[in-house]
C-alpha cells in the first residue's frame, strides 16, 4: 500500500512538472502585453500582434467596434515604436479569414534597421513573409526588446497620442539592393522558375524621392484607376499589380492623411466595409478560392515602405505557394537584361474598370 501511494506521489510530481513547463511554453510562444475589453496587443512567436480578445475566424464575423478599436490601437503603436526604437514605421498585415483566428502582425523597421536608410531586403523579406508564409524569414523580436515594447504600450495605448507627421522632403537611396535581388532569384528558383537570365545591374541605385506630388489626390489617377467610391474612401486598381489586376486592390482615404493613426472612426469603419465587400466579390467573380489567402497590408512610414504621402491599404489574394508577379518585376527593375515590369497601360486601366467596376455597384453588404 505504502509503495502504492509513493508511485501515486511520484506521479503527481511528475504531472506537476509537466504543467509548469508546458505553462511556460506557452508563456514564451505568446505573451500578452496590453489588453482592454476588445483587442489584445501580444509578442507571439516573435512579432507584435494585435487581435481581439475574442477569436474570430472571419472578418464577416468581426464586430464592426472591435475592428474599429484594432485599427486604433495599430495606429497608436507607431508611438510605442518610436519611443522604443527612435523609428515608429511599421509594416501592418491582417488575414480577412484564417481558422486560428483573424491578428494583425506588425512588423517595426526600427527593430531590423538602426540607420536612417530603407532597407530593400527587408521589405523583400517582408514581403516573402506576408505573400508566400516563408515564415522564418523574418528574425523574430527577441524577449528583451517585447519586454521593452511592453513596458511603453501599458504608457502609449491608454492614452491618445498624436500622429507622427512623415517628412516632407528628403532623397533616401535603398540598401541592401545586391541582397534583395539574390535573395528573390534564390526564391523564384525554388519555386522552378527560370533566373539565369537575370544579371544584376552593378551601376544601377534605387532611391526613394519624397516629392510634393501625392498620387492619390491626382484627379486624373483618381479618375482612371477609381473603381468605387464610398462615403469616406476609394477603391483604386493598383497600377502594378503584385498579383494581377482582380486580386490587388487599394483603398485609400478621400481626405489626404499620411498614418494610420490619422484615420477618423468614420473613415476606419468604411475600411472595414469594403474590405468585406472586396472578399465577397473576390470569392463570387474573380476566381479566388478557399486556397488563396485574402490580406490587408498597410506600410506606416518610409522606412517601412510607403512609397506615397497619402495612406493607402492594400488588399491581395495569393497562393503563397506559386511565383508572384512583384518577385519579377522587382528583378526585372535591376536587372542587366530587362524585360517589361508589369504595369497596367490607359487601355487597361479602362478595360478592367468597365469591367469589374460594376460589381461593387451591385454588391450588398
Amino acid at each position: 500500500m505504502m509503495k502504492k501511494d509513493m508511485r501515486i506521489k511520484v506521479l503527481l510530481f511528475f504531472v506537476w512538472l509537466s504543467i509548469i513547463f508546458f505553462q511556460d511554453v506557452l508563456i514564451a510562444v505568446s505573451t500578452v502585453l496590453w489588453e482592454d475589453n476588445q483587442v489584445r496587443l501580444s509578442h507571439e512567436e516573435g512579432f507584435i500582434t494585435v487581435a481581439p480578445t475574442t477569436k474570430v475566424c472571419h472578418i464577416y464575423d468581426l464586430p464592426e467596434s472591435t475592428f474599429i478599436a484594432m485599427e486604433k490601437t495599430i495606429g497608436k503603436m507607431e508611438t510605442v515604436f518610436e519611443e522604443v526604437f527612435g523609428k515608429g514605421d511599421y509594416v501592418c498585415s491582417m488575414p480577412l479569414h484564417d481558422d486560428a483566428g483573424i491578428k494583425a502582425t506588425l512588423i517595426p523597421s526600427g527593430a531590423y534597421c538602426q540607420e536612417d536608410v530603407p532597407d530593400l531586403e527587408l521589405k523583400i523579406r517582408i514581403l516573402l513573409y506576408q505573400l508566400c508564409d516563408q515564415t522564418h524569414i523574418v528574425a523574430p523580436i527577441s524577449e528583451s526588446v517585447a519586454s521593452k515594447i511592453d513596458c511603453a504600450a501599458k504608457v502609449i495605448l491608454p492614452t491618445t497620442p498624436p500622429s507622427i507627421p512623415l517628412p516632407s522632403q528628403g532623397i533616401y537611396a535603398y540598401k541592401h539592393v545586391p541582397e534583395c535581388f539574390n535573395l528573390l532569384k534564390e526564391t523564384l528558383a525554388s519555386k522552378g522558375e527560370d533566373v539565369s537570365y537575370y544579371e544584376l545591374d552593378t551601376e544601377k541605385r534605387f532611391s526613394l524621392t519624397i516629392s510634393k506630388g501625392c498620387p492619390f489626390c491626382n484627379p486624373e489617377i483618381l479618375e482612371l484607376q477609381t473603381i468605387y467610391h464610398s462615403t469616406y474612401n476609394n477603391v483604386l486598381i493598383n497600377a502594378a499589380p503584385y498579383i494581377n489586376s482582380c486580386k490587388h486592390f487599394l483603398i485609400t482615404p478621400d481626405r489626404h492623411i499620411s498614418k494610420i493613426s490619422a484615420q477618423s472612426e468614420e473613415e476606419i469603419f468604411d475600411l472595414f466595409q469594403l474590405a468585406i465587400k472586396i472578399d465577397k466579390i473576390a470569392f463570387q467573380h474573380f476566381n479566388v478560392t478557399n486556397g488563396e489567402k485574402g490580406i490587408i497590408i498597410t506600410r506606416n512610414g518610409w522606412f517601412a515602405g510607403q512609397t506615397a504621402h497619402h495612406l493607402h491599404h492594400h488588399i491581395i489574394f495569393c497562393i503563397p505557394q506559386e511565383p508572384q508577379q512583384w518577385m519579377r518585376n522587382v528583378l526585372n527593375s535591376f536587372c542587366l537584361q530587362k524585360k517589361p515590369v508589369m504595369k497596367l497601360t490607359q487601355e487597361q486601366h479602362l478595360l478592367i474598370k468597365n469591367q469589374i467596376s460594376h460589381y461593387f455597384l451591385e454588391s450588398q453588404l
